[in-house]
């Protein structure tokens, strides 16, 4: 019996994959602060060995931003900046998971849920000076959710469809 699904609901489609993809994509770049071949000024030289220090000093750099990342799927990512003995330069950015995280209403600013405590909608105020935040105007994982739900269930009535005929 031919197959009658539509071709999109059976390819290997699943949002966490998605979202690894792209993870991993940005894991796999080369980062690093270029200057120009024959630099024209030596302000910009001293600009670059500052910002090359200041990045090298981040120990998880490259998984904060991948990090980051994440809130084109979920909405919004926070990660808490950790400062050097003496405020010189950040050493780590936390990532801090989404369910730490509360708000008063769709609009409300987010606060800080230290228990992760579901249904609460007032936390601790945070200074936002000390997160990088990334919001979204659109979280993706809803939307791929309705796509992975229908074909997930549209798999199952078929094959329950195959068993009885």
């Amino acid at each position: 019996m031919p197959n009658s699904l539509p071709d999109h609901l059976l390819t290997g489609f699943c949002p966490n994959t998605r979202f690894n993809r792209i993870r991993a994509a940005l894991l796999a770049c080369q980062w690093d602060v270029q200057h120009e071949e024959s630099p024209t000024d030596t302000v910009l030289c001293g600009q670059a060995a500052y910002l090359r220090d200041q990045y090298d000093r981040v120990e998880n750099l490259r998984e904060a931003v991948a990090f980051l990342a994440s809130a084109t799927f979920r909405g919004f990512a926070h990660v808490e900046m950790h400062y050097a003995d003496g405020g010189r330069g950040i050493v780590r950015l936390e990532p801090v998971e989404q369910w730490f995280w509360c708000r008063s209403g769709m609009f409300g600013e987010g606060r800080y849920n230290r228990d992760a405590r579901s249904g609460v909608d007032e936390g601790e105020k945070i200074e936002r000076s000390n997160f990088a935040i990334v919001e979204s105007p659109i979280a993706l994982d809803r939307i791929l959710a309705v796509q992975y739900f229908r074909r997930n269930l549209a798999l199952r009535d078929w094959s329950s469809f195959l068993d009885v005929y």
